[in-house]
């Protein structure tokens, strides 16, 4: 099983390959931290499964270089170009935001849920909210997984 994670936080990131090792132990990982070279991978290579941020920096940046700001709503232009350029790929958005957006365009983790699922109804399989206190995620994570057509 090949799975993406596509992923800027490192803790997060981290998580979330301890969590698929530990479930899935025959998964082979690779991880980007941008919306360019997670895109990338995302096209160049088929992958069973993308783990998902919604918010991505643009480009892939050194630790000390905090020039580039985050792509709101990164993941969901991921979709678009996967779905645009017919890759057929299982996607679960892993975040760690209950709301998105600011002021009047605020959009919820249910609203964007429900958006994504209409939108990219053949590739999408669910949200996860991730709390690196809680072990919540988790859970969810994992009934998502068992539910996918390897």
């Amino acid at each position: 099983m090949e799975v993406l994670i596509i992923e800027d936080d490192d803790l997060k990131a981290k998580q979330l390959v301890k969590f698929v090792n530990e479930y899935f132990e025959e998964a082979n990982l690779k991880i980007c931290s941008s919306y360019q070279s997670g895109l990338s991978s995302a096209v160049k290579k088929y992958f069973d499964l993308i783990l998902l941020d919604m918010n991505l920096p643009n480009y892939d940046t050194p630790v000390f270089d905090d020039g580039d700001q985050a792509l709101l709503f990164a993941g969901k232009i991921i979709l678009k170009e996967l779905q645009r350029l017919d890759v057929n790929t299982q996607v679960i958005v892993v975040t760690q935001f209950e709301q998105f957006g600011e002021g009047d365009d605020i959009t919820t983790l249910d609203e964007l849920t429900e958006s994504l699922e209409k939108e990219f109804s053949t590739s999408f399989r669910g949200t996860v909210y991730y709390h690196p206190a809680h072990e919540d995620w988790k859970i969810t994570l994992l009934n998502i997984m068992q539910n996918l057509e390897w």
